[in-house]
């Protein structure tokens, strides 16, 4: 949870201008009642915030950067974040297509192209790595994974669902399918 606050107060450096709007940003997150709801449950979606929030502030740093150099590293990095974050929790992909669509209004077609093209290689990449690993320690074999997991359907039938929050019915539900 530190690591997200701090991660929004440099968030906040890179967006606003002036020293006065970063100190009401600063202020703002203090009391932000969003985060503290989170920092007394362990949860993925804690564990995925500063993945997140350090893919929008690579990204952002990408935007003002001026030179080739470090913008495609601020690509890489916030592609990589992104990845990692969506192993974690897979709703951090939404960041990705917010950045592509930020990119789209805000920089030129070629950002755009390399960052939506470091993201693909980074998810091939983590994902190819994170099953390679299980597979080499035999953490888990195929068979518990198909018989524990969860398919991506169940996830856009959550997501359909009222406000989109945890069902108890739709869970029972998709656990009860073979």
């Amino acid at each position: 949870m530190q690591l997200s606050y701090f991660l929004m107060f440099k968030i906040s450096g890179v967006v606003f201008e002036s020293h006065r709007r970063r100190n009401i940003a600063t202020v703002i997150l203090t009391f932000c009642p969003v985060l503290y709801v989170y920092s007394c449950v362990f949860y993925t979606d804690t564990l995925s915030m500063p993945l997140l929030l350090s893919a929008v502030y690579l990204a952002l740093c990408a935007v003002k950067s001026k030179g080739k150099k470090a913008t495609i590293l601020y690509i890489l990095g916030s592609a990589l974040c992104t990845a990692v974050g969506y192993y974690i929790k897979g709703n951090v992909a939404i960041v990705a297509v917010a950045l592509l669509i930020y990119f789209a209004f805000k920089i030129n077609i070629k950002r755009v192209l390399a960052l939506a093209l470091a993201t693909v290689v980074s998810f091939v990449l983590v994902g190819n790595t994170i099953t390679m690993t299980m597979k080499s320690i035999e953490a888990i074999d195929e068979s518990t994974l198909d018989k524990y997991s969860f398919p991506m359907v169940h996830w856009v039938m959550m997501g359909l669902n009222g406000s989109g929050g945890y069902n108890d019915e739709d869970f029972l539900y998709t656990f009860g399918v073979d």
